[in-house]
């Protein structure tokens, strides 16, 4: 099971799953947590404790491994 935390400026997705073999995700669970307005902005974090916060509730569910993708507003070059 793989397991992938997506940050953006409103929430933290969980997300858990498995690669089936053919290129394609079996999700078996997705999980919305609203962050605090503020927490993020433009991928940077501006509220540490916050996100603190909802990490902890993740990592109560048993998540501990996980990938980390931070969304960022900005293009790169």
């Amino acid at each position: 099971m793989k397991n992938i935390i997506y940050l953006s400026n409103t929430s933290a997705q969980l997300v858990s799953g498995v690669c089936n073999g053919s290129n394609q995700i079996d999700i078996s669970d997705f999980q919305d947590y609203q962050l605090p307005e503020g927490t993020m902005l433009d991928g940077a974090i501006m509220d540490e404790d916050a996100l603190k916060d909802v990490l902890r509730i993740i990592n109560k569910k048993g998540i501990g491994d996980c990938k980390l993708v931070i969304d960022s507003g900005r293009n790169r070059a």
